[in-house]
């Protein structure tokens, strides 16, 4: 079949406009929560407007080890400043996901009727059916609706092209074998350095080439790749991530600021895996949302005693993928797929338990081997193609019902909230948006709530006093308690800007019940609570804030202990510059020469490549900052001679 028939190119498009037509009430919706990190750059540089700030937006990324530097890229088609306007970045969001849709139609259509031998015909309605259930699941609104998860959107977007590229250049194999090996090896490379750019886990590439050659691929005769090949370009660079794998979990690198180990995350993760597996097969069912970093994690094989089982079940699902990848390879493709390509983000890495998104690449395959049983039903009974228009309608009118809420920052904010009460984010986040909605007796109300399911949690607190001392008096029962939980309570290395925060609000006239003794006193509690001396991280930030409050309270001598200490506990060119900077902002241009000495002479440069690339030249910027201390300090000690005369 050369060309689709007219109903199946009239069924494509419609299910394209109705793709559009769910998302569009969404559009509206706010920025959110790591959206910040990522787009304030833009502020932070002055926005985007030459060369150098170009280098230093896209290549000084932070959502990653490699900065992402071109999905950071693809959001100056939106804007190139801050703030700005979320539409637009939704609508591209969006528009990048009809995209994957139609990539992914093309290539289930090539699995099912060049691999697996299906007629043209089914073949074709099996991928639309099956990159529609995608396209429309509601699971991936949090993705497709959340600015920053372009990451995600476009890593997805390069590992489909390299799949196609791949399988092109496989389709050569018998009549110009050098042509298909160079097109295949270019394939698997570009794909994988294009997604990477965009998001780490595009480095399985691979590893989901090699699940493909293993089951869909091996179903079909004729010509396949060379061991030697296989182990090369797909076996190699999947040894290399396994082997990454083990030494995180070996050493517990990347743990500093978690609150659990490893073996704890990796147990945690068999029940996160079903967890997902049950939202995306039963999709009317309410999804969590944004905010799960209250998920219970697994801390034994009987605690929670659904680890056990969720651990055997994982291992009985890829064991029975493995070994009926010859009888069914359309199920064991999926289900494969799905386990290696969540391989990095829920292992052993040590990152959050629980994200929506993190489905968007793996669940890919799993409604292809339905997909592919209902339209065959369908050509044997045509009373059955209610079915799969039935299936389309759930997830459309699921999709269509929470893009509603995204798209309205105060109802989205209050249904996480009242669909996680022990979320300390979502409590936050709903609290904040009703403030802004000129509503702060309904934020005060909701963080005294919060305060009751979580009476042990800083974050909560310290926004409770700040939104207090705003808008009513904070007590002084209201201090000691808020002290007693600082010096006891877990703590949050994001608590960091909320302390800050605090530092520069308690000493104001706005802030009824709060001074500047308050601040020490919070830092101090804190200084003596066991889960902050613990942490290297939470030391750090401590030490810096202490800095940054003795200056603010006209201390320079103390302050620059403070930082010294703070460097003392790991030398940073970054955050010593930062101090320097505090330091001079105060009129301590003495203290600031004497830090910029000692960070010059202990903090180590940017190690990264891509760091060095999109930073200042760091010898330069030491000398102009050494230059500019000196003529100030020259200025301040001849004003005040002038004013002793």
């Amino acid at each position: 079949m050369k060309r689709f028939p007219i109903p199946f190119l009239a069924a494509a498009l419609t299910l394209a406009a109705l793709a559009l037509a769910v998302y569009w009430p969404g559009l509206g919706g706010p920025f959110l929560f790591d959206d910040y990190s990522s787009l304030a750059r833009l502020g932070e540089v002055g926005g985007v407007h030459d060369w150098n700030t170009f280098r230093q937006y896209v290549l000084g990324g932070v959502g990653g080890p490699g900065g992402r530097p071109l999905a950071l890229l693809s959001f100056l088609i939106n804007d190139t400043g801050w703030p700005s306007d979320p539409w637009s970045f939704k609508y591209t969001n969006v528009l990048f996901h009809l995209l994957n849709g139609v990539l992914l139609f093309a290539l289930s259509h090539r699995l099912l009727r060049d691999f697996l031998g299906q007629k043209p015909r089914e073949a074709a309605w099996a991928a639309l059916l099956a990159s529609a259930l995608w396209l429309l699941h509601p699971l991936l609104v949090s993705t497709t609706l959340y600015v920053v998860q372009r990451m995600a959107i476009l890593s997805a977007t390069f590992v489909l092209l390299g799949l196609h590229g791949y399988l092109h250049g496989r389709s050569w194999l018998e009549r110009r074998p050098v042509r298909a090996y160079l097109g295949m090896g270019a394939s698997v490379v570009s794909g994988t350095a294009l997604a990477v750019l965009c998001k780490e886990n595009g480095a399985l590439l691979p590893a989901l080439i090699l699940v493909l050659e293993f089951t869909l691929l091996s179903a079909a005769s004729g010509t396949r790749p060379s061991w030697r090949f296989i182990g090369l370009f797909l076996g190699l660079p999947g040894l290399v991530i396994l082997a990454y794998l083990v030494y995180v979990a070996v050493t517990g690198s990347g743990y500093q600021v978690r609150d659990f180990g490893p073996l704890e995350r990796l147990l945690t993760q068999g029940r996160v895996l079903f967890d997902y597996l049950y939202h995306w097969f039963v999709p009317w069912l309410p999804a969590r949302g944004l905010f799960n970093e209250n998920y219970v994690v697994s801390t034994g094989w009987f605690s929670p005693a659904t680890t056990l089982p969720a651990a055997l079940g994982i291992a009985a699902l890829l064991a029975g993928a493995v070994s009926l990848s010859r009888r069914w390879p359309l199920l064991s493709g999926g289900v494969l797929f799905f386990l290696v390509g969540h391989a990095l983000e829920s292992t052993t890495l040590g990152l959050e338990i629980y994200f929506e998104h993190r489905n968007y690449l793996p669940a890919m395959l799993l409604w292809l081997p339905l997909a592919a049983g209902l339209v065959r039903l369908v050509c044997a009974r045509k009373a059955a193609a209610a079915l799969p228009v039935a299936l389309v309608a759930l997830v459309a009118v699921n999709t269509a019902a929470r893009a509603q809420i995204w798209g309205d920052e105060v109802r989205l904010a209050l249904h996480w909230a009242g669909q996680n009460p022990t979320s300390q984010r979502a409590q936050r986040v709903a609290a904040y948006s009703l403030e802004q909605a000129g509503r702060p007796d309904l934020a005060l109300a909701t963080l005294a709530l919060a305060m009751d399911h979580l009476p042990a949690n800083i974050p909560i607190r310290l926004h409770w006093l700040v939104l207090k001392c705003s808008y009513d008096t904070v007590t002084p029962d209201d201090i000691q308690a808020s002290l007693r939980v600082l010096e006891t309570a877990p703590y949050d290395f994001r608590t960091f800007e909320l302390l800050k925060t605090v530092l520069d609000v308690a000493p104001g006239s706005a802030c009824r019940g709060l001074d500047g003794g308050f601040s020490h006193a919070m830092l101090a509690a804190l200084a003596r609570n066991p889960a902050a001396q613990s942490k290297l991280a939470a030391q750090r930030q401590l030490t810096h804030l202490r800095g940054y409050l003795f200056a603010a309270g006209g201390d320079g001598g103390r302050a620059l202990q403070a930082f010294t200490a703070n460097q003392a506990l790991k030398p940073e060119l970054d955050t010593g510059l930062s101090q320097v900077a505090i330091l001079a902002s105060r009129g301590f241009y003495r203290e600031a020469l004497l830090h910029l000495e000692a960070v010059r002479r202990n903090a180590p440069p940017p190690e990264k490549f891509r760091k060095r690339l999109a930073s200042l030249d760091y010898a330069a910027e030491f000398e102009r900052l050494e230059r500019q201390l000196r003529e100030d300090l020259a200025r301040q000690e001849n004003a005040q001679g002038t004013e002793l005369k």
